[in-house]
């Protein structure tokens, strides 16, 4: 079975058992004990290490966790992930979550790409009029592209809304063509 398809089910059985309002607290925990896990090789490779026996790796695990004192949930989550040997899915796992959380909270992120930082108040507003078109609470992150002219770029999944210079002197351009081929004709 594909780790995308696996990490989804996992994600989503986790997603389902947490309360609503502690989702963004699971969320921030998640991935701070997925890069714990991804970011200690040793850790990792121990708890991936088959060759010793679940026992082991369990109480590894264990000290670990009892440091951190994850919620309950986290807890026996990472241990169910032990059980399957599923620790090595952990960061697809993660992303995965972040997902299906803002999803069942109605939120949608996305990108906003400009030339120079887009005041907050500017940033509200945007989300606002998204929000109301997309039926969601958007959250946009700023990304500053030093290629663009002017204008602004919104990329939320597939979708994309460029309101670059770059693409207004493209429709101008598309335009005057259109006006001059027509009167030649």
């Amino acid at each position: 079975m594909k780790k995308t398809l696996l990490a989804r089910r996992y994600s989503k059985a986790l997603c389902e058992v947490v309360a609503e309002n502690k989702l963004d607290q699971i969320r921030e925990e998640l991935t701070a004990l997925g890069s714990l896990v991804r970011e200690s090789h040793e850790f990792y490779n121990t708890l991936n290490n088959n060759t010793l026996e679940l026992h082991v790796r369990q109480k590894l695990l264990d000290v670990v966790l009892d440091k951190l004192e994850p919620p309950k949930v986290l807890f026996s989550f990472f241990h169910l992930l032990l059980r399957h040997s599923r620790i090595s899915l952990i960061g697809e796992i993660v992303d995965q979550f972040g997902r299906d959380a803002d999803r069942r909270l109605g939120r949608i992120r996305g990108e906003l790409f400009a030339p120079v930082e887009v005041p907050d108040e500017d940033m509200m507003r945007l989300q606002q009029r998204l929000g109301d078109f997309l039926g969601g609470d958007v959250i946009l992150t700023q990304r500053q592209d030093n290629s663009l002219l002017g204008g602004f770029m919104v990329k939320i999944g597939d979708w994309l809304f460029d309101a670059t210079l770059e693409s207004e002197l493209k429709n101008v351009r598309s335009r005057i063509g259109g006006q001059s081929e027509a009167g030649h004709g």
